[in-house]
């Protein structure tokens, strides 16, 4: 398996592990009440549009050349990490 490959099977693991988190999300949401409902859904909303965001820029990355697999990978990079920063604010309206 070459990096590009590596690559794009890390970034797909992370994005599977996301999947996972806003599915635990939706859970906790379903059981809350009124005003911390309605903010738990946002967030989830919030991080499903980044979630496929990231997505779509994986798919670029796969059909990409090796030529422009750095500038991709970057791209993929800066989208997963909008993906944690937004599971990091989005944790504190869960924890709340």
């Amino acid at each position: 398996m070459n990096t590009k490959e590596t690559f794009q099977q890390a970034k797909q693991t992370e994005l599977d592990g996301f999947k996972t988190q806003i599915e635990q999300f939706k859970v906790t949401a379903a059981a809350a009440k009124d005003a911390a409902k309605v903010e738990m859904e946002k967030q989830i909303k919030m991080l499903e549009v980044k979630m496929e965001e990231c997505k779509a820029k994986l798919a670029e990355l796969k059909k990409s050349g090796d030529s422009t697999f750095e500038t991709m990978k970057k791209t993929v990079e800066t989208a997963c990490d909008a993906i944690k920063t937004a599971f990091s604010e989005a944790a504190k309206a869960f924890k709340a």
